[in-house]
């Protein structure tokens, strides 16, 4: 590649996004050190929202009229925390579902960690991302590095189980029961684990993220105890650093929550320990190859960093896992990405008591947002990322 050919990209972010402002410092950086020009246009998901995911309405993107002459590649970033998009995610979302009015959301008031409709929000970022992915079709010259419907599909945690499991690939398995609100109801969903073998399950927002709308089920007492990430406030779900113990009639509530906005109920699995640390792995794959492993350990079940988890010595955890059982499962993880038709996959990964048997326990479609994280090589995954993304270039560039 010469200089006159500039790797252009396309990026739908939240601008103020620290997700976005870490990819942009990766791309000035890799400037500066190849002397190949980047050039970056960016798309506010909020304009994006509000264009109903039509990008050719938006003049950012118009005024730089991409061709078969002048391609670019297009990067799909998180919405990220920002409540006017999330706001607008909302209304899109109303636009697809009943029961909502779109001008509803308009004033709806900011409160820190609430969960407002989760389950709408994925309704509306379907509803964008299909739209941008079938407007940018009529752009000569996009190439979309994530297709927007494996996005979605990743953001569906029962979808994403199904995939696998047909796949071939270890994954915990998945539950469906009947649940409705009363006074029987824990009675009932004990009976029923109790009959499926399973005395822990997860409930998770089946379209949630970052640990969000999770409870832990227990049954090996004669009552159901969940430990979950979730809170009441005044008739109101939100999130919370602090893992709260449930029971009774706010743990029924707390569940009916989870079905109102969609479940996915997962098996329990006892994990691995190191140094009698629970543990699992996040797992990044770049263009098919495991580029990255981070370690997660917790005091908790829960290993999210935000939740009291912390990142593991990489060395001294890496040992504790037997070779063969590593490698079978960083295959296992290149097998899940190239279900997906998306350069970058974030891959949750566990293994059970005794080193026997992994499991996948989740896809991210956007699960590269470790700014600090070094290979043995010095470099971040971005940088990793976008050196990819160069090789790939030629293909897709002039």
């Amino acid at each position: 590649m010469t200089s006159h050919q500039p790797l252009r990209y396309v990026v739908v972010c939240d601008p103020g996004s620290l997700r976005w402002k870490a990819f942009e410092r990766e791309l000035q950086s890799f400037q500066a050190e190849s002397g190949v020009t980047v050039e970056a246009t960016v798309i506010s998901w909020f304009d994006l929202i509000e264009a109903d995911g039509d990008c050719l309405r938006l003049k950012e993107f118009r005024a730089h009229l991409y061709s078969a002459d002048k391609p670019a590649l297009v990067r799909i970033e998180s919405p990220a925390r920002d409540f006017e998009i999330h706001r607008a995610l909302l209304t899109a979302g109303s636009r697809e579902a009943n029961g909502f009015a779109p001008e509803q959301w308009r004033d709806v008031e900011y409160e820190k960690g609430k969960l407002v409709e989760p389950g709408l929000m994925y309704v509306g970022l379907k509803r964008v991302l299909r739209r941008f992915a079938e407007s940018s079709k009529n752009v000569e010259g996009l190439k979309l590095l994530s297709n927007p419907h494996d996005v979605l599909s990743m953001f569906d945690k029962n979808e994403t189980s199904k995939r696998l499991l047909s796949a071939g690939i270890s994954t915990p398995e998945v539950f469906d029961f009947d649940w409705s609100l009363k006074p029987e109801a824990l009675q009932n969903l004990h009976k029923a684990l109790e009959f499926c073998d399973c005395p822990t399950a997860y409930f998770k927002l089946a379209n949630g993220s970052s640990g969000s709308g999770i409870i832990k089920v227990d049954c090996r007492s004669e009552s159901v105890v969940g430990l979950s990430t979730m809170v009441n406030l005044h008739g109101s779900y939100f999130n919370t650093r602090n893992l709260k113990t449930l029971t009774g009639q706010p743990l029924a509530e707390a569940i009916e929550f989870l079905h109102q906005q969609g479940v996915t109920i997962q098996r329990g699995i006892k994990k691995a320990t190191i140094d009698a640390t629970e543990f699992d792995v996040r797992a990044v794959v770049i263009n098919r190859q495991v580029e990255f492993t981070v370690f997660r350990k917790s005091d908790y079940p829960i290993t999210n960093l935000h939740l009291g988890g912390y990142r593991g010595d990489w060395k001294r955890c890496r040992s504790a896992v037997p070779n063969r059982i590593w490698l079978d499962a960083m295959d296992d993880c290149v097998a899940a990405a190239e279900l997906y038709d998306t350069d970058v996959v974030g891959i949750d990964l566990m293994f059970d008591q005794g080193f026997m048997n992994h499991y996948i326990i989740e896809l991210n479609p956007m699960g590269d947002f470790f700014p600090d994280w070094k290979n043995e090589y010095s470099k971040s995954i971005h940088q990793v990322e976008i050196e990819s993304n160069l090789k790939r270039w030629d293909h897709y560039g002039p």
